[in-house]
């Protein structure tokens, strides 16, 4: 196979699975290890993915499904090119997203919302749907 610069330019996943804290490490793992197919930045592949990753993931286990084993959480990723755009959708029953962003400063570190806080600080933009049981981010990886 020859390989050309945007070989690995488009990736697809998109995955259903038991929102167990143990899904988190390897969800972050399976993506993380595509997206390093992609020529992502050493700063994007260590630090920034798998701190969105995990704080999207173990809202949706944690807060959205209440740690509830029964209940999935349903992960797309897409890249295309260097914007890697992630999705986490729960089976909660939501939340206020708007005033949980709203609030500045974010809660004192120490209450919810801080790690929504991240997100926000390190992607292009963040969106949510259904009531706050999907979220969607847009990432630059160079």
């Amino acid at each position: 196979m020859v390989c050309n610069d945007n070989c690995f330019a488009k990736i697809r996943l998109n995955i259903s699975v038991a929102g167990r804290p143990g899904c988190v490490d390897v969800l972050v793992n399976v993506v993380t290890g595509l997206v390093s197919l992609a020529d992502a930045s050493p700063e994007i592949l260590t630090v920034v993915l798998p701190l969105v990753m995990d704080e999207l993931l173990r809202n949706a286990v944690e807060h959205g499904n209440c740690s509830d084993p029964f209940k999935n959480i349903a992960l797309n990723a897409a890249l295309d090119r260097d914007v890697l755009m992630l999705e986490v959708q729960d089976e909660g029953n939501g939340f206020d997203y708007e005033t949980v962003l709203a609030e500045v400063p974010p809660p004192a570190l120490t209450g919810s919302g801080r790690g929504l806080q991240l997100v926000r600080h390190y992607c292009e933009s963040m969106e949510f749907e259904n009531g706050g049981r999907k979220v969607r981010v847009y990432l630059k990886i160079v």
